[in-house]
């Protein structure tokens, strides 16, 4: 009896992940502006689908690095957010190591020993636990979207599927809103 309850609340969570997550395609696919998408993204996965906090870095290639450009959740924390970056080459940086390896990273406790993660940034955003997944292009990743908790195992591999899902929505939706621009620029100049 148990065992079927346990099913039933699985199938359950399974449903209200797939519902949040076919509002939150509709929503970022109603816009064309880059920012609105990751906006309304953020803001999504902190007050709908119920995380702590979300973080958006985006990849730099001119100066090889990553950095904070949005957040959601944990609003005294942004200023020292959007003031991250890091070396696409540090290894101990989890976001760069996304944005290098275009593979998700998951962190059940930064203070655990030996985790590829910046831990004096996890520290400073109050972050205990992480999942990190790129955001990816025509094979680019150009940024790496995250949720994270407080708590040790606040989030983890559960969430990663989730997340990963959520990315493809929004780089889907920012390489529409991408062409849209280079297309109105190109028509513009035959004008």
């Amino acid at each position: 009896n148990n065992e079927l309850e346990k099913k039933f609340r699985d199938l359950e969570t399974t449903i209200e992940q797939l519902s949040l997550l076919s509002e939150l395609a509709a929503a970022v696919s109603a816009t064309l502006d880059v920012e609105k998408i990751y906006e309304q993204t953020l803001e999504r996965l902190v007050h709908a689908m119920g995380y702590q906090a979300a973080y958006l870095f985006v990849v730099d290639p001119g100066r090889r690095v990553v950095r904070g450009h949005r957040m959601a959740g944990g609003v005294e924390a942004e200023m020292r957010f959007r003031a991250m970056e890091f070396s696409l080459d540090d290894r101990q940086a989890g976001a760069a190591r996304v944005a290098v390896t275009g593979l998700p990273l998951v962190v059940d406790d930064v203070e655990a020993p030996d985790q590829p993660i910046d831990v004096p940034s996890a520290r400073a955003l109050g972050i205990r636990s992480v999942v990190l997944v790129p955001l990816r292009v025509k094979g680019q990743v150009f940024g790496v979207l995250s949720v994270a908790s407080s708590e040790p195992g606040g989030v983890g591999t559960a969430d990663m599927e989730l997340l990963a899902a959520v990315a493809n929505h929004v780089a889907l939706a920012v390489d529409r809103a991408e062409s849209f621009q280079t297309i109105e620029g190109l028509s513009r100049g035959l004008e």
